[in-house]
């Protein structure tokens, strides 16, 4: 998955500001993360070059980072709402209970698929809470 490969850092930032992140734990994960140097290793070795680093900088959130899934949802969920608040998505009405459903989006990373409705009175907090619950 490219999920959190795809997540650029000033949208991180804003996001875990607004959660009330501490803006030194921001810094403390994301500028590491802009400046690090990829080299590449082999059978035959370590190459003296590398791409990346602070003149480049990359965006992600790196596949091994424990912050990374967390930041992930937080920025998904108010992407969601903030379509759902739009009026976008689809009403799926299931077949046999009748119950209806309104989808905004499905948020997808490696193998975890967390598909759930929201409702006309959903906040953020409900978004949030709906992810956290799916499974």
């Amino acid at each position: 998955s490219q999920c959190y490969d795809r997540v650029a850092h000033a949208m991180a930032a804003l996001t875990l500001r607004a959660y009330k992140v501490h803006n030194s734990s921001v810094l403390g994960m994301l500028r590491p993360l802009h400046c690090m140097e990829f080299y590449l290793r082999t059978g035959f070795g370590q190459s003296t070059s590398f791409c990346g680093g602070a003149a480049e900088g990359k965006h992600g959130l790196a596949q091994g980072n424990g912050a990374a899934p967390a930041t992930w949802q937080q920025i998904s969920s108010l992407m969601i709402h903030a379509q759902h608040r739009q009026g976008h998505g689809v009403k799926i009405c299931t077949p046999i209970s009748k119950r209806g459903v309104n989808q905004v989006g499905i948020v997808y990373v490696d193998d975890t698929n967390l598909c759930e409705g929201l409702e006309e009175k959903d906040d953020i907090d409900a978004v949030v809470a709906k992810g956290q619950g799916a499974t």
